[in-house]
């Protein structure tokens, strides 16, 4: 979740898959506390968003990359 959060805040990815990666974590976090919990309730539907968030992280990077344009320039000699 904090991974999403930061990609949202960040103007080199879009916020869109920010949100998505935000939605993702918050679902295995929520599929690890019902494991514990009440695992009868247990179920692989909680991680489908994980699973959408990083199949469309992977195509961004693939297809578009970073907006490196917006990096500040570095100041390492």
């Amino acid at each position: 979740m904090l991974r999403g959060y930061m990609i949202y805040r960040s103007e080199y990815l879009p916020r869109a898959l920010g949100a998505l990666v935000l939605l993702g974590g918050a679902g295995f976090f929520a599929k690890n506390i019902l494991f514990l919990l009440a695992p009868q309730h247990n179920s692989i539907l909680f991680v489908l968003p994980m699973l959408l968030a990083m199949l469309n992280m992977a195509l961004w990077f693939l297809i578009k990359g970073i907006n490196v344009a917006a990096w500040p320039p570095s100041t390492n000699v």
